[in-house]
């Protein structure tokens, strides 16, 4: 549970036990649902969301202040959770279209339980491994051993 959260409730009343809840009502009198943000993003974590308005990719991004410097925007994971319509799966989401024509119709709404994942960009991984600079040395070693 979140800490300080409202008081969870399954929105489906023919909810079983060990079920997740999908939306929760808050102490105002607003239905909402969580939303997750992983990777690349300044604040990570899980959100509570209005379920009234529609969440998006760019909302959700903002809310998570949004992406760090290395995060790969080109493809951007959505794990759909399964909902009470039965959509389950995985959504790969490229948001150029939209940072260079303003176009939205390729980005869906969020779910609840939706977990969007920010990978690194590849420059990034290897940024964060330190490979450039450990493939540095060895070929430095490798010269200086073979011409020293």
């Amino acid at each position: 549970m979140i800490a300080g959260s409202p008081q969870i409730s399954k929105y489906n009343s023919n909810s079983g036990e060990g079920e997740v809840a999908q939306y929760i009502i808050s102490d105002q009198p607003t239905l909402t649902m969580k939303v997750n943000i992983w990777g690349e993003v300044k604040h990570p974590g899980q959100y509570l969301v209005p379920y009234t308005m529609k969440v998006d990719i760019i909302s959700l991004l903002s809310m998570a202040g949004g992406p760090t410097p290395e995060a790969n925007l080109k493809k951007i994971i959505i794990i759909r959770a399964d909902n009470d319509a039965g959509e389950a799966g995985k959504i790969t989401v490229n948001m150029d279209e939209y940072f260079t024509k303003g176009e939205l119709s390729g980005i869906p709404d969020l779910g609840p339980n939706d977990t969007v994942i920010i990978q690194k960009t590849f420059i990034g991984r290897l940024n964060s491994n330190n490979t450039i600079f450990n493939v540095l040395q060895l070929l430095a070693t490798i010269y200086l051993i073979t011409n020293g």
